[in-house]
């Protein structure tokens, strides 16, 4: 009876997720299950986005919850995701952003010595990055389904941190294939 009932509650959850990480000023459907109905606009840290990268070399998806898309929330969210690769020792040479990349963000990106390629609005593309935004969403959504119902969901931005290390424990760096996308 449990597992149906998570069963019938994976799409609902599916559904914010995708609304909460796409790009577009779309409609969020809390309230298509009981169980996002506990999910409020914003997280308890006040995010309402999450902003997904996908680094090829060593074949990480990292993600960073944003309170809102202005461009000083994005510089800072990508900036961050920035010094994590660097921590670990990758310097992307080229950066494909969608169409909301705010001129703050490209100036950051042309100061690290790299490319920038945006892509098109509404042009979805089946791509390398596309599916690794939708392996990091599918990933979330299993680590939501698997809290304890007295869970509070609008913690869910605390559990960003934990899906990015789960994820990237069980990928396999593309440069060295005896260390984890994480390492």
């Amino acid at each position: 009876k449990e597992a149906q009932s998570i069963n019938k509650s994976l799409p609902a959850l599916g559904d914010v997720i995708v609304a909460l990480t796409s790009g577009g000023r779309q409609h969020i459907p809390y309230r298509n299950h009981p169980l996002t109905m506990l999910m409020s606009d914003s997280s308890s840290m006040g995010s309402q986005y999450i902003m997904v990268l996908y680094a090829v070399d060593p074949n990480a998806i990292i993600a960073e919850p944003l309170k809102n898309r202005s461009a000083g929330e994005l510089l800072r969210a990508y900036n961050k995701l920035y010094k994590y690769l660097q921590v670990r020792g990758y310097k992307p040479r080229i950066h494909k952003l969608d169409n909301e990349a705010s001129q703050d963000m490209l100036d950051f990106i042309v100061e690290q010595q790299a490319k920038v390629q945006i892509v098109p609005p509404h042009i979805h593309r089946q791509n390398e990055a596309e599916r690794a935004i939708q392996t990091w969403k599918h990933h979330f959504l299993a680590g939501l389904a698997s809290v304890n119902n007295m869970f509070p969901m609008h913690h869910w931005c605390k559990l960003i941190e934990q899906a990015n290390a789960t994820l990237n424990m069980m990928r396999q760096c593309r440069q060295n294939s005896n260390l984890s996308a994480y390492e």
